[in-house]
């Protein structure tokens, strides 16, 4: 049966949604890419985009991790897009004339 953090990491890859948690001791914010299992053990493929990490601040232009799963501390969905106001929403497709129609004179 999958961990609460994997079901969090999971719905955020549906959702595009990032996630901001404590990692070995540093506070990042991530969006999770793959999940997987390496034996008994979850893990996942993130980006990590903001947020400090073993070696210092991440580079600014993010850097790939993998996390083992059962070492992710207060992982939260919706902090990272709340308080950085960085996500804007996703278009899914682009508007047409049909949607915004011109008025007519």
């Amino acid at each position: 049966m999958p961990s609460p953090t994997y079901e969090l990491f999971l719905r955020a890859m549906r959702e595009k949604k990032p996630i901001a948690c404590t990692y070995q001791g540093h506070q990042r914010e991530i969006c999770p890419a793959i999940l997987g299992r390496t034996g008994l053990e979850e893990k996942s493929l993130v980006f990590q985009f903001a947020g400090g990490t073993s070696t210092g601040p991440v580079s600014p232009s993010g850097d790939w991790r993998c996390f083992a799963l059962a070492e992710v501390r207060n992982a939260e969905g919706e902090l990272v897009a709340k308080a950085s106001g960085i996500f804007k929403p996703v278009r899914t497709k682009e508007p047409s004339r049909a949607d915004h129609p011109s008025p007519s004179s």
